[in-house]
C-alpha cells in the first residue's frame, strides 16, 4: 500500500506585511519599551533583510501597525510584551477559528486527525472541538503532536505512515509563532528570530490507497540526533512566552552532518546520490537563508534545485513546522515538475534533530 501526501490547502494569516515595514515597527516599539537599552544599529545589523524574505504573515494584527491605539495584544500598556494567558487566549481563539474553516466543507470523515503545533497548547484542542460539532466521534481520532519545532512534519508523516489500517490520516499545522516574540529583547539572537519567523496553517492528508492521486509518494524515512549539539537549538517556557535560542553554529552543525545522511537516504530507496542527485528536487526547510545556501554548496546542487524552499522562505518567511508543507504544496502544484521526480525533503529541529524522506512526485 502507497503512502501519500495529498490534498493540500493552505490558510494564509491575514496581516501580511513587508518585511521592512515589520522591522520599522520593531523598532519603534522597542524604542517604547526599553528607550534607555534601545540600539537600532542591532537591527540594521542583524535583521532578516528584505532580498531573504520579502514579507512575512501574522494572524495578529499588530504587527506593522503603528497606531499604538489600535493594538490588541502587544499593547504599549503592557510594555508589548503580553503574559502567557493572554497570549494562550489569542492561540486558542485563533485555533479554533483554523479548525473550523478547513473542515467547514468537510463531509467525509478522516480515520485520524494529526494537530501538529509547538507554539500554543490548549485542552481541550482544537481538534478535540471540531470531531463532536462535526459529528464524527465514532469514526475519527485524534493524536497531538506538540513541541519538537520545525521538523515536526516528519514525526507527524512516521506516525501517520504507520497507522496502516486507516485510509486517511489528516495533518493539520497551527504555528503562531509570532505569538510568542519578545519584543523587548534586542539581542542579535532575538533579532534574526524576530526578523526570520512568521505564522502558517496547512492541512493535507496521508492517504494509504492503491490509487493514482497528485501528491507526493513517501518511500523512505530518517530521523537522527547530531551528536553533542544539544544547546544548538532549544524551545522551553520562558516567563510570559515560548522562548528559542537558536546557536550561530547551527548552519555549521547541519553542514558537518548532512552529506552522509543524504546518502544513506538515497541508498535506502536504491539510488546512489552522485548519481541521481542532479535529477532530484530538494524539499530543504529554510530555517534561515545561510542554511540553504550552506547545503546548496555541500551537496553541490543547482539553485533550481532548492528554488521552492527560497520561494516561501521569501514569500512566507519561516513558519516553524508549517514550512515544508507549504514547500511540498508548491512542488505538487508545479507543472516544471514532473510526475515520477524524486523528492528529497529534510527538516531540522532541537535536538540537534536531522528528519526526512525520500519521496516521489505523483
Amino acid at each position: 500500500m502507497k503512502s501519500i501526501l495529498t490534498n493540500f490547502e493552505i490558510q494564509k494569516p491575514d496581516n501580511e506585511v513587508e518585511q521592512d515595514k515589520v522591522s520599522h515597527w520593531l523598532a519603534k516599539t522597542q524604542s517604547i519599551a526599553t528607550p534607555d537599552t534601545f540600539d537600532e544599529r542591532i537591527l540594521q545589523r542583524f535583521a532578516v533583510k528584505e532580498k531573504k524574505i520579502s514579507k512575512r504573515s501574522f494572524f495578529c494584527n499588530d504587527f506593522g501597525e503603528l497606531n499604538f491605539d489600535n493594538l490588541t495584544l502587544f499593547k504599549k500598556e503592557n510594555g508589548f510584551k503580553p503574559n502567557l494567558e493572554e497570549r494562550s487566549k489569542f492561540y486558542q481563539k485563533t485555533v479554533d477559528g483554523v479548525f473550523e474553516r478547513f473542515f467547514a466543507k468537510e463531509t467525509h470523515a478522516p480515520d485520524e486527525i494529526l494537530h501538529v503545533t509547538c507554539t500554543g497548547y490548549v485542552s481541550p484542542s482544537a481538534g478535540q472541538k471540531i470531531i463532536p460539532k462535526k459529528e464524527w466521534s465514532t469514526k475519527t481520532g485524534i493524536t497531538h503532536m506538540y513541541h519538537m519545532g520545525c521538523y515536526a512534519a516528519m514525526p507527524a508523516i512516521k506516525v501517520a505512515k504507520a497507522m496502516e489500517e486507516k485510509d486517511r490520516i489528516d495533518i493539520v499545522h497551527t504555528e503562531l509563532c509570532s505569538n510568542h516574540f519578545d519584543i523587548s529583547a534586542q539581542s542579535p539572537e532575538q533579532t534574526v528570530i524576530q526578523t526570520l519567523f512568521a505564522d502558517g496553517a496547512i492541512k493535507y492528508s496521508l492517504e494509504h490507497t492503491e490509487k493514482a492521486l497528485s501528491g507526493i509518494e513517501v518511500l523512505s524515512m530518517k530521523e537522527q540526533i547530531v551528536p553533542d549539539s544539544g544547546n544548538a537549538m532549544t524551545w522551553g517556557f520562558g516567563e510570559s512566552h515560548l522562548e528559542m535560542t537558536l546557536h550561530r553554529n547551527v548552519p555549521t552543525l547541519i553542514k558537518e552532518n548532512l552529506e552522509t545522511y543524504t546518502r544513506e537516504l538515497f541508498s535506502s530507496v536504491g539510488l546512489d546520490f552522485d548519481k541521481d542527485k542532479d535529477e532530484t528536487i530538494f524539499a530543504i526547510h529554510p530555517g534561515g537563508p545561510k542554511i540553504i545556501e550552506q547545503i546548496c554548496e555541500l551537496l553541490n546542487l543547482r539553485t533550481e534545485q532548492v528554488q521552492f524552499s527560497l520561494d516561501v522562505l521569501h514569500e512566507r518567511g519561516n513558519m516553524s513546522s508549517a514550512t515544508l508543507p507549504h514547500v511540498w504544496k508548491e512542488i505538487i502544484d508545479s507543472n516544471e515538475v514532473k510526475v515520477g521526480t524524486n523528492i528529497f525533503s529534510v527538516a531540522f529541529g532541537p535536538g540537534l534533530t536531522v528528519a526526512g524522506f525520500m519521496g516521489v512526485k505523483c
